[in-house]
């Protein structure tokens, strides 16, 4: 077990080997180097079937694995991260799964589950469904194909293998990312690889994952090693391999989510022209801070995201294809929007001459009105002299009426004086 900053979980992990049904087993554990808890808890577990170790500088999990896998004494030898967890019988159903005789050089790994960090089922975490997808796919392909398609053992803790396997390809190599992968190519390439279809292995998904670092350039570079490897695995396997047609291995690396065709294709080609693998190793690590495909694609004034993963460029793919449905959606709208704003243009044109004609005879209309308001105002000053002359003969009738009355009353009064004097005389000739 190699340890390093998982004082969360490293008990549960060395607790789930101690309580294995087969107890026939020494645990091995060495702390690389943490800067949390995990000496101290690993220290205080005591049982007379742990022995410990403790680095004072990290040196990285292939190293320690390397010197894990020297000191141990069995003719068997697993693995178990600090973070993960062993089903109960883990031990007991490989040495069932495992051939008569440790010597062959073989190597067997299970069916995973995936937990959390409390050690709850995650069967919905995208890393779940990826690898129930994967091992659905390799039921249907031969045992050679399956790490071109990826690496479904997933993880070194799911690695048990015997101590012949080692003397036959050596440990794990210097990649941060894939020593787990090359590592079964090599047992695959030397030996037998034996696949338990059993979930005995409780893989922890959290976010410390080696995997979920983004240092990108290492992940393409050591990636394509681990494929130009697989691609070499193929040219060596002298049975089988010709009964299977040639389009089934290219489908399953066609199918691998960490297939990085360009940096695949600069591998094959250096290793074409002869380039001693040590050297595309060296490439994995970066020489100098500088990543060789960086540089290349620097020289050669190539974009860096031409060297991405398949699944990114099929990603991108499918997000410029949205974008382009999605721009050929707003053309059609913009398309359908300048007709109608040419419907409406010509409406306003047709419009705007409507209101012209309006605006001339509106103009005819107010110099009628002019005109009339013209004629109106001489009527009006025509009606208000006749109305003077009115109030004048009104006046000057008063005036007369008055006189008339006057001329009237003074009549009447002569005429009366005159009959009343008539009638006395009348009457006084009458007497006599």
């Amino acid at each position: 077990m190699p340890s390093f900053n998982h004082e969360r979980y490293i008990h549960a992990a060395i607790q789930s080997v101690l309580n294995q049904t087969y107890s026939n087993f020494e645990l091995l554990v060495i702390d690389d180097a943490s800067s949390d808890a995990s000496w101290r808890i690993i220290d205080s577990i005591s049982d007379p079937r742990i022995s410990t170790r403790r680095h004072d500088t990290n040196l990285g999990a292939d190293a320690t694995l390397n010197e894990a896998i020297a000191w141990a004494s069995g003719e068997l030898l697993a693995i178990i991260n600090s973070d993960d967890i062993y089903d109960s019988k883990r031990l007991e159903r490989i040495l069932l799964n495992l051939p008569q005789s440790c010597n062959p050089p073989v190597l067997i790994f299970t069916d995973v589950d995936f937990v959390d960090e409390l050690d709850r089922g995650v069967p919905e975490h995208p890393r779940a469904t990826n690898y129930r997808d994967l091992r659905d796919r390799c039921r249907s392909l031969p045992p050679e194909a399956w790490f071109l398609t990826a690496n479904p053992a997933i993880t070194t803790s799911n690695f048990a293998f015997s101590r012949a396997l080692i003397d036959q390809i050596g440990g794990f190599a210097a990649l941060r990312y894939t020593h787990d992968w090359d590592f079964v190519l090599r047992a695959q390439r030397n030996g037998e690889v034996i696949w338990v279809r059993e979930r005995l292995l409780h893989y922890r998904v959290h976010s410390a994952n080696t995997l979920s670092e983004a240092d990108q350039w290492r992940h393409i570079h050591e990636n394509s090693y681990i494929q130009l490897n697989a691609l070499e695995l193929l040219s060596n396997v002298s049975t089988g391999i010709g009964n299977e047609p040639r389009n089934t291995l290219v489908k399953a690396l066609l199918t691998n989510d960490s297939l990085h065709p360009v940096s695949l294709l600069s591998y094959l080609v250096l290793r074409y022209l002869g380039t001693p693998a040590p050297d595309l190793l060296t490439a994995t690590r970066g020489v100098g801070g500088e990543w060789m495909l960086a540089t290349i694609a620097k020289q050669t004034s190539i974009p860096n995201g031409i060297f991405r993963s398949v699944s990114h460029l099929i990603q991108q793919d499918a997000e410029i294809q949205s974008q382009v449905e999605m721009l050929a959606e707003r053309l059609a709208v913009i398309q359908h929007m300048s007709t109608e704003i040419r419907d409406r243009d010509q409406w306003i044109s047709e419009q705007a001459a409507t209101i012209g004609q309006k605006e001339a005879f509106i103009k005819e209309l107010e110099t009628c009105i002019a005109g009339q308001t013209a004629l109106i105002d001489q009527r009006w000053a025509v009606i208000k002299h006749m109305e003077n002359e009115i109030s004048n003969r009104d006046k000057h009738i008063g005036d007369l009426s008055a006189d008339l009355n006057e001329l009237r009353s003074h009549w009447l009064f002569r005429a009366q004086r005159l009959i009343t004097r008539s009638l006395s005389r009348f009457r006084s000739r009458k007497l006599r």
